[in-house]
């Protein structure tokens, strides 16, 4: 059951990654198949593991334990039992799904990081549909400033989408052999990502790119030579938008 259940993983994180883009009531729903498969999976010794060796996930209980602590000093107790209540899952999530996830094979792990940043462009092209459909029915100038997605605001699906966009920018790295396709389809996917960026006007989605962008180029490129030409590259592209939709 449990290696069943392991087999299901990936596509209950895909699940969930989809869910934040509708309402909330479906969203909650995915959320709870994704714990529910974790729960599967996992058990008592592999989250203790987890927790003991991981300093990101130490670090949240503490943030989460400093919240507790703070309702001794709290005149409004409803209100920070609320905050509490609001925050659990940002605390249970990543403690029952970073040990079900290093149960994945490297291969399923490459998988799943492809098949989210696949979602995350599949969404992008669905926004710029129905935004640019508005903005051509309506003559809405700011069609592309909207919430077209239920449960997710423009400028927080930024983030969303810049996330997503590195990750498959990374996926395709790892997955494909050198070749000239290869860097055409990672340019092309650079610029439409910095391009919609730009087009939404989040300049914390566009910092978040660019700061992730520059960090997998100083990682992955084999000279420094190369990285400072492809930040070069990004600098013009990001600028050559900029004068095409300025903000």
């Amino acid at each position: 059951m449990r290696q069943k259940m392991l087999g299901y993983l990936s596509w209950t994180v895909c699940a969930a990654y989809i869910g934040l883009l509708f309402s909330i009531p479906i969203s909650n729903i995915t959320l709870y198949i994704l714990l529910t498969c974790c729960l599967f999976v996992n058990s008592f010794s592999l989250v203790s593991k987890s927790i003991r060796s991981s300093l990101p996930i130490q670090l949240l209980i503490l943030f989460y334990i400093l919240h507790i602590v703070g309702l001794l000093y709290s005149e409004n107790l409803d209100n920070g039992l609320f905050v509490l209540e609001k925050k659990v899952t940002l605390l249970v999530l990543p403690v029952i799904l970073f040990p079900s996830l290093q149960q994945l094979t490297t291969q399923e792990k490459s998988n799943l990081l492809f098949r989210l940043g696949t979602i995350t462009i599949a969404s992008s092209i669905a926004f710029v549909i129905i935004a640019a459909s508005k903005q051509f029915l309506y003559n809405y100038e700011l069609a592309f400033h909207r919430d077209y997605f239920p449960s997710i605001p423009y400028v927080y699906y930024a983030l969303y989408f810049a996330t997503g966009s590195l990750l498959l920018l990374n996926s395709i790295y790892e997955r494909w052999q050198y070749s000239f396709t290869k860097i055409l389809i990672m340019l092309l996917l650079t610029i439409y990502s910095l391009g919609l960026l730009v087009i939404l006007s989040s300049k914390t989605g566009i910092l978040a790119y660019v700061t992730g962008l520059a960090f997998f180029l100083y990682v992955r490129l084999p000279s420094r030579r190369m990285f400072y030409l492809s930040v070069i590259v990004v600098l013009f592209s990001l600028i050559l938008s900029l004068i095409i939709y300025p903000p």
